[in-house]
């Protein structure tokens, strides 16, 4: 296949040029427990080796299994793990803030992924809010740049929904000011496996309708 194509299933191939078919690359697979989800839809998008890729990988089995033959193929492989981040790739979510609107983004989706959002009584979801962008605030504007991290401004917990949202964000940004017709020359697919319980990203359901035009795809595993 010379093409750059999306694997649904055995012998189903759909172009991933958005322009020629008029559709868009977002897909959402239903599955039960061992229906197979990921050996028929993650691995044959993910050995294709076209284009970029972000994927979830809660058990760590597809960096195992795939590592290397990317490597083979020219890709460079990072492991982001935030149960062992002593094997792992760094992120910090300060070095992808850029202005007021980011920390008010960042704050809000650490309090909603921990907190539950306003299920809980509102108050408490707004004071905490408040607090995190006042304590961020403060980390930018007054401390050096080596305190900008997570150590000094709370002890937080799950991390990779901040990540997720981030990496679509800059992604986008990237696209719109660096890109010609503000799409990423090299797609970036995000493959999201057991996406209703590992990841959370805020604004998803807007955020698929704008990654389209800038070459950032997303395949939502439930």
């Amino acid at each position: 296949m010379g093409e750059k194509m999306l694997i649904l299933g055995e012998d189903q191939f759909f172009s991933m040029d958005c322009h020629k078919t008029k559709l868009n690359n977002n897909v959402l697979v239903v599955g039960t427990s061992g229906a197979g989800k990921t050996r028929s839809i993650v691995t044959p998008n993910l050995i294709q080796a076209t284009g970029s890729y972000v994927v979830s990988d809660p058990k760590g089995n597809l960096y195992k299994k795939y590592k290397a033959y990317l490597e083979k193929e020219g890709y460079k492989v990072r492991k982001l793990d935030f149960t062992e981040p002593e094997h792992s790739s760094h992120y910090n979510f300060f070095s992808y803030i850029n202005n007021t609107r980011d920390i008010l983004k960042v704050a809000h989706m650490l309090i909603y992924q921990h907190e539950g959002g306003y299920r809980a009584d509102p108050f408490w979801y707004e004071a905490g809010q408040l607090l995190l962008q006042a304590a961020m605030s403060y980390l930018i504007e007054e401390c050096p740049k080596k305190e900008h991290n997570l150590h000094n401004l709370l002890k937080l917990v799950n991390m990779c929904n901040t990540f997720f949202t981030q990496a679509m964000n800059e992604l986008c940004r990237y696209a719109d000011k660096e890109c010609e017709d503000c799409t990423l020359p090299v797609p970036v697919r995000f493959i999201m496996d057991d996406f209703a319980t590992n990841c959370k990203i805020e604004d998803f359901h807007r955020m698929i309708a704008s990654i389209r035009s800038r070459g950032i795809p997303g395949i939502a595993i439930i």
